[in-house]
């Protein structure tokens, strides 16, 4: 709570699909761990699958929940009960077609986002990237997961940009347990104490792990680029840090369709994986992998930018900064708006 009792509440946004919720809804955790209210804002079908995530969380006795809104996919020319982008799973040719009606029906949300701001008040909105009519031109630019991997970017941003910016992840550390991680996402075909028992009997540095990659994990990568982000991404992973081999992908799939051959499969694992230079990748993930540790604990760089960031939106210098709202000819009053962009490992919040 600030200075005059009041709670502070945020709402969290994510775009619906796995690879987007789960960082997201880590956040919300983050917040809620440390005192604020905490609402995630989805649709019907994604809710129980997020709501099996923070049950943990709930139980500890902070104050995290679920707001629901209604996903046109039917006004948008989607099947009844397609609201995430992982039901589009079709590779033919009308799989973009597809894709591009789910983005036009998130389009369709804006409306009702407004109305429940205007039923709630919270005092912020961290939205997702894919949502630009929700979070303003300075969703455009990327900031880390936690200061250590990009300090450079993160110094320009601040520096030269003028722009403030708190990076706070890898939000995924935010789950200390197995049984934490474990009930993120989708429901595994196996059990989490079956999948580990399985890789205690592998040999060490012999099993591929397929994934969208984590450089918490401390481990190596062969990067696969696919659309958006993603090649930034690689070359951040093969040429900046210096931890994995890309397979050769130069475009985008929309564009170009999918030309990896399975040579170039082979010879990136076989670089990352038994070459001369694997030992000194696997030697330079682990050290990030210790970094991402050190930065979520007590002292470490996440942890006092989460704690900045929370009393900043205690600040009561927030309180009279408006922003407008347009709906149904009214203007909503917002105290504050924060944007938000989690891809993978970074995210990038500004007031």
């Amino acid at each position: 709570m600030d200075s005059s009792g009041h709670q502070l509440h945020i709402f969290v946004f994510p775009y619906m699909a796995h690879g987007h919720m789960i960082p997201t809804v880590d956040l919300a955790k983050l917040f809620a761990l440390r005192g604020l209210k905490a609402t995630i804002i989805t649709t019907p079908l994604n809710a129980p699958l997020i709501s099996k995530t923070i049950r943990r969380t709930k139980g500890l006795g902070v104050d995290i929940d679920i707001r629901t809104l209604k996903f046109p996919s039917v006004e948008a020319g989607l099947p009844e009960g397609c609201e995430n982008v992982d039901s589009i799973t079709s590779h033919d040719n009308g799989s973009f077609e597809l894709i591009f009606r789910f983005n036009k029906a998130t389009t369709m949300l804006q409306e009702p986002l407004e109305m429940l701001l205007q039923e709630c008040q919270p005092d912020c909105l961290v939205a997702d990237l894919l949502f630009p009519w929700a979070t303003d031109a300075a969703a455009k630019f990327g900031i880390p997961s936690f200061y250590e991997v990009e300090p450079a970017y993160v110094d320009y941003y601040r520096k030269v940009l003028g722009r403030r910016a708190w990076p706070i992840g890898p939000v995924s550390l935010c789950n200390r347990g197995i049984e934490d991680k474990a009930q993120r996402g989708n429901e595994a075909s196996i059990s989490e104490n079956e999948c580990l028992k399985w890789l205690d009997s592998k040999k060490p540095n012999s099993v591929i792990y397929i994934c969208f990659g984590t450089i918490t994990s401390g481990k190596p990568m062969v990067t696969w680029p696919v659309f958006a982000d993603h090649f930034y991404n690689e070359k951040l992973v093969s040429e900046v840090l210096q931890i994995g081999i890309g397979v050769g992908v130069k475009e985008w799939v929309a564009v170009h369709g999918e030309h990896v051959k399975s040579e170039a499969i082979e010879t990136a694992i076989t670089e990352v994986m038994v070459s001369g230079q694997a030992e000194e990748m696997r030697r330079r993930a682990r050290k990030l992998g210790e970094m991402a540790r050190k930065a979520v604990e007590e002292g470490g760089s996440t942890y006092s930018n989460l704690n900045d960031l929370v009393e900043e939106l205690r600040t009561p210098r927030h309180r009279p900064k408006i922003r407008a709202i347009k709906h149904n000819n009214q203007h909503l009053q917002r105290n504050c708006y924060i944007s938000v962009s989690l891809f993978y490992f970074y995210c990038d919040l500004h007031l």
